[in-house]
């Protein structure tokens, strides 16, 4: 489907880049995050759902998430991509919900005012984001359509959004995915068919499709 797909990653590549930087190897560190940095941005995207993109910056907690895992490479050890972007995931779902905890107690004092940084973590970050924060090979018309489909994948229910981020966004085989949402690979394989559906649905109509 149109929007859903991503420029290969060697996974031997990222795994290698991953054991070097939890060996304390900046430059691979380095390496390792801009290259999933795209792929998170659009996690994050999906993720924060429409209330809270009004008030976040995808890139804002991609920027933090990039910050803790910096803190925290040497703690993990990553076997494969799917588990590095997985991992990268997890840890953007911690902010997004802090970001949505702090929004949420401000709808009740609207008075409360503080810094979008303060209330992710309350540290300065450590991890900026590349310039080209978005990858140069793509036009204006791939970056409207990743948009959409994003938006629409937003919408879903939760266990088809899941089904279908760790699949196509994360790269996760069949097994990896049966894990991560505790059923089996059957299950997961006809939730997969279910949530493509859905997904086309809502988004043939705003592609003019």
């Amino acid at each position: 489907m149109a929007g859903t797909d991503f420029p290969p990653l060697d996974p031997t590549e990222s795994v290698h880049l991953a054991a070097r930087a939890r060996a304390g190897n900046s430059a691979a560190l380095d390496d390792l995050l801009l290259r999933y940095q795209d792929r998170l941005r659009r996690i994050v995207r999906i993720r924060l759902g429409a209330r809270l993109r009004a008030n976040v910056e995808s890139m804002d907690i991609v920027q933090e998430a990039m910050f803790v895992a910096a803190r925290k490479i040497g703690d993990v050890e990553l076997q494969s991509s799917a588990a590095i972007i997985n991992w990268l995931s997890r840890i953007a779902e911690h902010k997004i919900h802090d970001a949505n905890d702090y929004f949420t107690a401000q709808r009740r004092d609207r008075g409360r005012e503080a810094s979008m940084n303060l209330v992710i973590n309350g540290e300065s970050v450590g991890w900026e984001p590349a310039d080209h924060a978005l990858p140069p090979n793509k036009n204006a018309e791939q970056l409207e359509v990743e948009e959409i489909v994003d938006e629409a994948l937003s919408e879903l229910v939760e266990a088809q959004r899941e089904v279908f981020l760790l699949r196509h966004y994360c790269g996760a085989d069949w097994d990896e995915v049966a894990r991560e949402l505790e059923r089996s690979v059957d299950a997961v394989q006809q939730l997969y068919v279910r949530a493509r559906a859905a997904l086309r649905k809502k988004v043939e109509p705003r592609l003019g499709g």
